[in-house]
């Protein structure tokens, strides 16, 4: 009864299910895409008593399983677009060895957009798994190669910055461009411009795309004028906190800087209006389409329901594995043997738990199968780790289960994710991060709680998680189930079939913020307040959704950075002006600033304006004291202000009276005192240093 079942829910056994022969020739490729809108079905009826027996459950209120049987194939062939795209057939070639000869319809009328080529920024709504990164690919040859300018890819993860590079580097010698990743510690900055003409693309994760398009930005950059395409992979992230203000950081300047073409790739959502403005009123190309069928379900206690209807469609029975109380082998034991299966986990300790979980009772079967190939895999691992490896992965591994997550290194995630590819690792129990990572579509996708971390799984994070299952060329559908409890079925049931939720800016966290700000003034992008208000309310996120919020924030950061770290005793003001000479009086007093005056200020909270004349005279008496040879104890104290303050601003008054000094100072190192020490020696110039010889400056005896 308990084999029974554990076999109960092969929702969809392959008998007598027929299928397009069209699938498996010709979309057996990397990337994929399709428009579900478009697509054709042709329902098939499940065969209820096969399954009935089969499985000793009862299947019969299983619906119509509607099988694609004529996917959106473009008319012309892919050697006639790259053709037209003015692309060597060479790449017709490269392509062709992976398995890539057609594109579907919406790839074809995407790339034959004029406005596209034409340079005018786009975003395209996608689903995951549509196919986006094959556009890309092509967008960015064409770029390089055609129109010779250089592109940037900004992507989420590491892992998605090697995959881009290893798949775009076999262009690399036959087409002479260069491909460079730019994650962790890889990437020069400034970037190499290169010779004879060659063009680079730069693949970048979102914390370097910011330092790399700053060291464009740099006047003394000559790389900035020849950026021709941005393209962003899930621009949605740009409402995911810290990097998420990164992100609209890059965005901004490079369209206040350099304003190259930008494509924004991301999942469906609520404002594209906005993001649309933010991006220069971008064109917006939208699908819903996928090459492969999803069904959607949810399990909640022994029931196995679909999301579309909401309906019972398996019981699952009553009966578990004292291990196993959620019953998750019942959702894993009757595809494991020939199909893929990743299982989301709310975090990472719950990945490395299933996964052990699963390897103690994982049939005996799956784990004699590839056993030489896995022994292999952890030979290589050991090798690579010092002779350690974390006894989890180890044991799971041999047994065809493997935990994907941030803890792993670079070297096991690798072995991991080609392991998987290769069918070698049957299940991968992983954190959300793996929704928007690397390419590793599954045949179905099992999402162990409704959270990440304990924030509840938002729609976009569903959708994307949901969008693995179902690999183009190889599975006939996809298969996604949610394991809830029940008190939290309405709520998923309202976030399913709810609105997208909105991408929002994360440039509201006043930390962030002000760096932005500093940003834009140390690069020069902005050079007035004028220039910084413009900035943000034209070309930010944050100032199309916070418009009246913008110059309020301005003001109170620019009052932060602006920070003299000197409030006026009025006390201390009044008692400093009596002590004055009549003559000093009356000056000040043809100034507008008057005993009666000051004295009216006494005991009351008010600041002046940091350029207002009333400041400028307090900090005069501060130095008429220091004039009087009082110590910096004494006038901190006296004027109850920083020891500190008042010798930053003695240092910057005296750089400012040495007006001799000034030029010498440009010179990179060479502070106050070492021009000085220059001057006296009688180099007056930049030109007078320039033309002595090294051996001299190196050898002088300075006093």
């Amino acid at each position: 009864m308990a084999d029974e079942l554990n076999d109960s829910i092969n929702l969809y056994s392959d008998v007598d299910l027929s299928f397009d022969p069209m699938i498996t020739s010709t979309l057996d490729i990397s990337t994929f895409s399709s428009a579900e809108k478009k697509m054709k079905f042709t329902p098939i009826k499940c065969p209820t008593k096969v399954l009935n027996e089969s499985y000793g459950c009862d299947f019969s209120n299983l619906n119509d399983i509607s099988i694609n049987s004529s996917l959106p194939l473009c008319q012309r062939s892919f050697f006639e677009l790259l053709m037209d795209l003015e692309l060597p057939h060479e790449i017709a070639e490269a392509y062709k060895s992976r398995k890539i000869e057609t594109l579907y319809e919406w790839q074809d009328e995407c790339l034959s957009d004029k406005r596209l080529l034409d340079g005018e920024n786009f975003i395209l709504s996608l689903p995951t798994s549509a196919g986006k990164t094959l556009v890309a690919e092509i967008l960015m040859l064409r770029e390089t190669l055609v129109l010779k300018r250089n592109c940037i890819m900004i992507v989420p993860f590491v892992a998605i910055v090697q995959e881009l590079v290893l798949s775009l580097s076999k262009f690399e010698h036959n087409f002479d461009i260069c491909v460079e990743e730019y994650a962790r510690k890889k990437g020069r900055i400034p970037p190499i411009k290169r010779r004879n003409g060659q063009c680079s693309i730069y693949i970048c994760t979102i914390e370097k795309a910011n330092v790399l398009i700053n060291s464009l930005i740099d006047p003394a950059s000559r790389l900035s004028s020849n950026i021709g395409l941005v393209i962003v992979d899930e621009l949605h992230m740009l409402g995911d906190g810290f990097r998420g203000a990164h992100l609209e950081m890059c965005l901004t300047k490079l369209l206040r800087k350099i304003n190259p073409q930008i494509v924004g790739m991301s999942a469906t959502l609520s404002n594209l209006p906005e993001l649309q403005r933010f991006l220069g009123d971008a064109h917006v190309f939208t699908t819903e389409f996928r090459p492969i069928e999803l069904k959607q379900l949810f399990k909640v206690g022994s029931s196995l329901c679909s999301v579309e209807t909401e309906k019972e469609e398996v019981d699952l029975g009553s009966k578990r594995n004292p291990e196993d109380p959620d019953g998750i082998f019942l959702l894993l034991n009757p595809i494991l043997n020939e199909r893929s299966i990743i299982i989301f986990c709310s975090s990472k300790e719950y990945c490395q738990n299933t996964c052990r979980l699963i390897t103690r009772n994982i049939h005996q079967k799956v784990k004699e199968e590839n056993k030489e190939r896995r022994e292999q895999i952890i030979d290589e691992l050991k090798r690579e780790g010092d002779n350690r490896i974390d006894p989890i992965l180890e044991k799971g591994i041999l047994a065809g289960i493997a935990y994907h997550h941030s803890d792993l290194t670079a070297e096991e995630r690798l072995h991991v994710e080609a392991a998987f590819k290769e069918g070698v690792i049957r299940v991968i129990c992983s954190t959300s991060t793996l929704a928007a990572g690397v390419n590793l579509p599954c045949r179905r996708v099992i999402i162990r709680t409704p959270y990440v971390g304990r924030a509840r799984l938002t729609k976009g994070k569903y959708l994307q998680m949901i969008g693995r299952a179902g690999r183009a060329g190889l599975d006939r559908r996809g298969e996604s189930i949610v394991m809830l409890k029940e008190a939290e079925r309405i709520w998923f049931m309202e976030m399913v079939k709810g609105p997208m939720e909105a991408c929002n800016s994360s440039l509201e966290d006043a930390y962030l913020l002000e760096a932005f700000y500093l940003d834009l003034i140390a690069l020069k992008v902005c050079q007035s307040i004028e220039d910084l208000g413009d900035t943000m309310l034209n070309s930010t996120l944050y100032g199309i959704q916070k418009k009246d919020d913008v110059f309020f924030q301005l003001n109170a950061i620019l009052d932060r950075c602006l920070n003299f770290s000197a409030r006026i005793r009025w006390d201390v003001f009044l008692e400093q002006l009596l002590a004055l000479s009549e003559g000093e009086q009356a000056l000040l007093k043809s100034m507008g600033i008057t005993k009666s005056d000051i004295g009216r200020q006494v005991g009351k909270d008010y600041q002046p304006d940091k350029k207002s004349e009333k400041l400028r005279v307090y900090i005069a008496l501060m130095l008429h004291q220091l004039w009087n040879e009082k110590t910096l104890w004494d006038v901190s104290k006296m004027f109850d202000v920083s020891r500190g303050w008042i010798q930053n601003m003695l240092q910057k008054l005296t750089s400012c009276s040495c007006q001799e000094l000034v030029s010498l100072m440009a010179i990179d190192y060479v502070k106050q005192s070492r021009a000085q020490l220059l001057y006296n020696q009688g180099f007056k110039t930049v030109q007078s240093i320039a033309e002595t010889s090294q051996v001299f400056l190196s050898s002088s005896k300075w006093p």
